[in-house]
C-alpha cells in the first residue's frame, strides 16, 4: 500500500505530464503517412498567431411594456375665448446724422494767373489769364498773351517778330442747354528777312530803302467772334442740336482784307441703339486786294448713321458739297468708319474711308507760311479719297498707342516756292498740285497719375506729285517726344525733342543742287533735331519760377528757303496766381 501511495504522489503526476509532451513533439516531427503513388505532397506547417477573442451577439428582448388602463375618463368638447386687450406702448425716434462720404478737400482756386519771362535776343513773354471761380451755371473770363523777339540772326535782314492775342469768352449753362460766345483780337508782326546782307551781288545801294526794317515788315490784324448754342438732352428720344457761328476779318500791311463767315449746324437723335446725325454748314469767304475782290461760298450737307454691337461700331455718311466760285460744282463722298474691340480696350483695329473739300483761305495759308507774297492764289483742296486703317489700344491702364496707315489722293495741294520773279526772292507764292500721299503714323502716351506724362509721335510721308518735281518744303519724316515730371508738386521738369527730316526747295540756280530738268534744281534744306528742356520751381501755391532752354544743340535750320531760325534760346521767368475769395 505504501508503493501505491507513492505512485499517486505529485512526482509521479509530473513525470506523466512530461512524458505526454515529449511524445507529442516527436509525433509532430514525424512525416505523415502517404499512400504509394499519391500526387499530393505534404508539408509541415506551424501557425503562430495572436489570440483574437470573439464575443457573439447578444439576444435582446425587444418587447416594450404596455399599460392597460381600465379607468379612462370621458372628456367632452372644450371651448374658450382670448381676452382682447391692447397694452399701450411708446417709441420715441431719436434723429441721427446722415452718413457723409468724406472726400478730398477742394483745391483753392484763384481768379487770375500771370506769367512773365525774358531771355536772349531780347525775347519777352507775358501772359495774363482771368476767370471766374467754380460755378455750375457759368464760366467767363479773358486772357492776353504776348511774345516778341529781336531775332538777332546773323547775315540776314532784321528777323524780329511779335505775336499778341487778346480774347474774352463766356458761357452760360442752363438745365439742358449751353450758350457760349467769345471775341478776340490778334496782331502778328514778321519781317521778310530772307536775304544775305553779305552777298556782293545784291544791289544793296539800289534796294537799301526797300530792305530797311520798316519796309520788310508784315503786320496781320485779325478780329474774330464766335457764338454757340447747343443742347444736351439726356432723353434719347429727344433731338439734340448744335449751332455754331464764327466770323473774322483779317487785314495786313499791304491793304489786303479777308472776311470769313462760317455757320455750322448739327442735329442728332437716337433710335434705340442706333444714332442718326445731320450736319449742315455754310462757309462764305471774301478776299479783297488793291485790284479786285474774290468771293466764294462752300455749302456742305452730311447725313450720317451709326450703329454697333458689344464689340463693334460702324458709322456711315454721305458728305456732299456745293462750291459756288466762278463756277458752281457739286461733289459727293462716301464716308465710313468701323472699329472692332478685339481684346477689350487693349486692341481695337479700325478701318475707314474719308474725303471732302477744304478751303484754303488767306488766314490759314499765312499761319503756315507768314512770308507769302501779296495776292496769293486761293483754291479749294479736294481730297478725292482717303483710305486708312490701323489699330489703337492700351498697353495698360496708364498707357495707350495708335498705329495708322493711310493712302489718299489730293487735288490742289498747296505748296510754297520762292517768288523768283523778284530780284530778291525772299517771299513765297502758292502753287497747287495733285499728289498721292502715303502716311504712316505711330503715337503713344503714358501717364502716371499727376506725376509723369510721356508722349510721342512719328509721321512718315511719301509724296507722288503730278506736275511739280517734288512736294516743296514738305519733310518726309517728322517726330516729337515730350515728357513732364512733377516731383512732389514742388519741382516740375519738362523736355521736348523734335526731329524734321531733310526737305527740298525749288530753285533755278544750278549751284543749289540736283538738276530735275527744264532748268529746275532741288535745293536740299537740312533737317534738324531741336532739344528743349525746362524746369519750374513752385515756391508756394501762388508763386513759382521757371527756366526754359530751347534748341540746346543751337542748330540753325531753314524751315523756309533763305529763312534760318534762331539758335540757342534761354529764358527765365515767373508765374503768380492771385485774386481768390
Amino acid at each position: 500500500m505504501k508503493n501505491m501511495n507513492n505512485l499517486n504522489s505529485p512526482k509521479l503526476l509530473l513525470l506523466s505530464v512530461i512524458f505526454c509532451l515529449v511524445s507529442s513533439i516527436s509525433m509532430a516531427q514525424t512525416p505523415a503517412f502517404t499512400r504509394t503513388g499519391d500526387s499530393i505532397k505534404t508539408k509541415d506547417i506551424l501557425i503562430v498567431k495572436d489570440f483574437e477573442p470573439v464575443i457573439s451577439e447578444a439576444f435582446k428582448i425587444s418587447d416594450n411594456p404596455r399599460i392597460s388602463d381600465t379607468l379612462k375618463p370621458e372628456v367632452g368638447d372644450l371651448s374658450y375665448e382670448l381676452l382682447k386687450k391692447q397694452i399701450p406702448t411708446e417709441f420715441n425716434v431719436v434723429p441721427i446724422k446722415a452718413a457723409v462720404m468724406k472726400g478730398e478737400p477742394l483745391e483753392k482756386l484763384y481768379r487770375a494767373y500771370a506769367k512773365g519771362g525774358y531771355g536772349l535776343y531780347n525775347t519777352a513773354l507775358g501772359e495774363l489769364y482771368v476767370n471766374n471761380l467754380r460755378s455750375r451755371t457759368k464760366n467767363g473770363g479773358f486772357y492776353a498773351k504776348h511774345l516778341s523777339s529781336n531775332g538777332n540772326i546773323k547775315n540776314v535782314g532784321y528777323s524780329g517778330f511779335s505775336n499778341t492775342n487778346v480774347k474774352a469768352y463766356g458761357k452760360q449753362i442752363f438745365y439742358n442747354k449751353i450758350l457760349a460766345g467769345s471775341g478776340s483780337y490778334q496782331h502778328d508782326r514778321y519781317h521778310f528777312y530772307g536775304f544775305d546782307t553779305k552777298n556782293d551781288t545784291l544791289p544793296t545801294d539800289l534796294f537799301s530803302d526797300s530792305l530797311a526794317k520798316s519796309r520788310i515788315q508784315q503786320n496781320f490784324q485779325k478780329l474774330a467772334g464766335e457764338i454757340q448754342f447747343k443742347s444736351y438732352f439726356k432723353d434719347s428720344d429727344l433731338v439734340n442740336f448744335d449751332f455754331n457761328l464764327k466770323a473774322y476779318n483779317l487785314t495786313n500791311s499791304f491793304s489786303e482784307n479777308e472776311t470769313n463767315i462760317k455757320l455750322a449746324t448739327a442735329v442728332d437723335r437716337f433710335y434705340g441703339d442706333k444714332h442718326a446725325f445731320i450736319d449742315l454748314g455754310v462757309d462764305y469767304n471774301q478776299y479783297k486786294d488793291n485790284i479786285a475782290t474774290y468771293s466764294s461760298t462752300l455749302v456742305n450737307f452730311e447725313p450720317a448713321f451709326a450703329m454697333g454691337g458689344e464689340k463693334w461700331q460702324v458709322k456711315a455718311a454721305l458728305r456732299t458739297f456745293v462750291n459756288a466760285d466762278s463756277i458752281t460744282t457739286f461733289k459727293a463722298y462716301p464716308i465710313i468708319h468701323a472699329t472692332y474691340n478685339l481684346v477689350g480696350d487693349f486692341m481695337i483695329p479700325y478701318v475707314g474711308l474719308d474725303g471732302g473739300l477744304d478751303r484754303n483761305n488767306y488766314d490759314e495759308l499765312r499761319l503756315i507760311n507768314p512770308f507769302m507774297q501779296n495776292n496769293p492764289l486761293l483754291a479749294v483742296t479736294n481730297t478725292k479719297y482717303d483710305v486708312y486703317g490701323g489699330v489703337r489700344g492700351q498697353f495698360s491702364s496708364n498707357s495707350s498707342f495708335n498705329l495708322k496707315a493711310s493712302q489718299k489722293l489730293v487735288e490742289n495741294l498747296p505748296l510754297f516756292i520762292n517768288d523768283y520773279s523778284q530780284i530778291i526772292p525772299n517771299r513765297f507764292v502758292v502753287v497747287y498740285d495733285t499728289a498721292e500721299i502715303t502716311t504712316l503714323t505711330a503715337e503713344f502716351s503714358y501717364q502716371q497719375r499727376d506725376k509723369l506724362n510721356i508722349f510721342g509721335r512719328g509721321d512718315y510721308f511719301i509724296y507722288s506729285t503730278k506736275h511739280e518735281a517734288k512736294a516743296w518744303h514738305t519733310p518726309s519724316f517728322r517726330a516729337s517726344l515730350g515728357a513732364i515730371y512733377d516731383l512732389q508738386d514742388k519741382l516740375v521738369l519738362k523736355t521736348d525733342i523734335y526731329y524734321i527730316s531733310n526737305q527740298f526747295a525749288k530753285s533755278f540756280n544750278s549751284l543749289d543742287g540736283e538738276a530735275l530738268g527744264y532748268g529746275v534744281y532741288a535745293k536740299e534744306l537740312k533737317g534738324l533735331i531741336d532739344i528743349n528742356i525746362g524746369a519750374e520751381y513752385k515756391y508756394n501755391k501762388k508763386l513759382s519760377g521757371w527756366i526754359s532752354l530751347q534748341n540746346l544743340a543751337s542748330i540753325k535750320y531753314e524751315r523756309w528757303n533763305y529763312y534760318p531760325t534762331q539758335g540757342f534760346l534761354g529764358m527765365l521767368g515767373f508765374t503768380y496766381s492771385f485774386w481768390s475769395r
